[in-house]
C-alpha cells in the first residue's frame, strides 16, 4: 500500500511539474525528459492504454496530471514529450561543451593570412 501510494504522489508531483514548465516555456520541438529519475520510472511516466471497468482509456498518473492545466490543456496537444533513457546525457553535454571550447580556442590560436 504505501509503495504505490508513494508512487503515485511521486509522478503525479512529476508529471505536474513537467506539464507547468511545458506551460511556461511553449516548446515547440518539445519537452525532453531526461536525469536519473526518468530512465528508472519510465513504466510510471509513460502513458498505458489499458481498459478499465467502464471501458475507457486510462493513463498514467504522469500523463493525467502533465495533461491537467485547466482551460490551456489544450495547447499542450502541440508539444511533444520525449522520455530520453540515456542516463549518460550530462557527460555528453559536457562532452561537447568541451569540443566547441576546443574549436574556438584553436580558430584564436591561429594567426590571420
Amino acid at each position: 500500500f504505501c509503495f504505490c501510494f508513494l508512487r503515485l504522489v511521486y509522478a503525479s508531483a512529476y508529471g505536474s511539474a513537467v506539464g507547468s514548465c511545458a506551460m511556461t516555456f511553449l516548446p515547440t520541438g518539445g519537452v525532453y525528459i531526461t536525469g536519473g529519475l526518468a530512465p528508472r520510472n519510465s513504466q510510471w511516466i509513460m502513458e498505458h492504454s489499458s481498459k478499465n471497468e467502464e471501458g475507457l482509456s486510462s493513463s498514467s498518473a504522469f500523463m493525467n496530471c502533465y495533461r491537467d492545466k485547466g482551460r490551456a490543456s489544450s495547447i499542450l496537444d502541440d508539444v511533444p514529450l520525449f522520455l530520453v533513457t540515456r542516463e549518460d546525457m550530462g557527460l555528453r553535454g559536457a562532452a561537447k561543451c568541451a569540443e566547441l571550447e576546443l574549436q574556438n580556442y584553436k580558430l584564436r590560436k591561429t594567426p590571420d593570412k
